[in-house]
């Protein structure tokens, strides 16, 4: 099967005889087989249960690295996924483990949301088989990030996965009624857990598409959350060999803004109509309680009209293509934040900390882009 090419990687490509080589071969064997297995069955409307389904599969390794699998639950179980991220080591090269258990969690309620934006177990696999590089821990968030074709695979800490419980049924529902939403389109949930030396390692994983979806460099990427304290950028990382800026909200100079060129825009056939999205997914992130979320703004120089394959857009003038989604999705307002906020206040106006309450939040957010996505004269 053919594997994607998107040059748009972060991170060093995992190497052979490493828990990362491993985990990419399971995936590719695991996943597309489960998510082929619930395409075929009926749908039907989704219960409680279907959202703490899990089946699981156990694959064995041999000494040369190569696997089999044993399915241990082939048509899954109302079992919530219960286990935590385990704080005992990872294995060293030379104590990789002899069997990995692979936990699909949720299956049914992911089989509907991949049904909603055409996303296929063929595809799953096509992607799965791509190239696979990790970036480990690149924010405070600790989060390992593994980027393989046009996906993306993030690790989940304890919080999280609490959060995601009663996130998902609530997502599910907003994606279904928001076909053209900007929010992170998540495409399943996955844990996996071996022993160690040191015990037993566990982590839980979430497969997501990635906002810089092309097969060209995108050598300008601005985070942007609408606050100005602490939010200046310049880290530079270097992709394909060719050197990628990521910039924040003060290396942005809005005062041209952006105007998309909507006629070759499928999603939206207007400014208003993007900024109406960012306004319905942004005030569905305020009713969950959700804060600290951002767009991605990608920007490359237009040297072609971008493929099939490529989510780019371009803009009026034909001299850049833009690409764009909302991510970090997960960061719940706790006492915590609020603490933060009230902490941050003390140094800084409200409207220029990131950390604020989530109608706040929402509100300076689409604020801030309207201003940026600009009526096209």
């Amino acid at each position: 099967m053919s594997s994607v090419t998107n040059p748009n990687h972060l991170g060093s490509p995992v190497c052979e005889g490493t828990i990362s080589n491993l985990l990419a071969q399971d995936f590719r064997d695991v996943v597309p087989k489960v998510a082929e297995s619930f395409e075929v069955a009926k749908e039907k409307e989704l219960k409680k249960r279907d959202f703490s389904n899990k089946v699981e599969e156990t694959v064995i390794h041999a000494k040369d690295d190569t696997s089999a699998s044993e399915t241990d639950s082939p048509v899954g179980t109302d079992e919530s996924p219960k286990g935590r991220r385990s704080k005992s080591k990872s294995p060293s090269r030379h104590q990789l483990p002899e069997k990995i258990k692979i936990s699909i969690f949720a299956e049914p309620a992911f089989s509907r949301i991949r049904k909603q934006f055409g996303i296929t177990s063929r595809y799953l696999a096509t992607q799965l088989a791509s190239n696979w590089n990790e970036v480990p821990s690149p924010g405070k968030g600790g989060s390992n990030f593994y980027f393989v074709g046009d996906l993306v695979l993030k690790s989940m800490n304890d919080r999280e996965i609490d959060f995601f419980k009663k996130f998902l049924p609530k997502y599910l529902k907003h994606v279904s009624e928001n076909r053209n939403t900007l929010l992170s389109i998540f495409m399943g949930w996955y844990g996996i857990s071996y022993r160690t030396p040191y015990g037993v390692h566990s982590e839980r994983y979430l497969l997501m598409n990635n906002v810089l979806q092309s097969t060209q460099v995108i050598p300008t990427i601005y985070d942007l959350k609408g606050s100005t304290l602490n939010r200046d950028g310049g880290v530079t990382a270097t992709v394909a060999d060719t050197t990628v800026i990521l910039y924040k909200d003060n290396d942005l100079d809005t005062s041209k803004g952006i105007q998309l060129d909507y006629d070759k825009y499928s999603s939206f056939n207007s400014s208003d109509s993007l900024h109406n999205q960012i306004a319905s997914d942004s005030t569905f992130l305020q009713k969950c309680n959700i804060v600290d979320y951002s767009l991605i703004l990608g920007v490359r120089p237009a040297t072609s009209e971008p493929s099939v394959n490529d989510l780019g857009v371009p803009s009026v003038c034909g001299k850049e293509v833009y690409y764009l989604g909302i991510i970090d999705v997960l960061q719940e307002y706790t006492a915590f934040k609020g603490f933060e906020t009230a902490l941050k206040g003390l140094i800084a106006d409200e409207s220029e900390i990131s950390v604020v309450a989530p109608d706040k939040f929402a509100a300076r957010f689409c604020e801030k882009l309207k201003a940026l996505f600009k009526e096209n004269s």
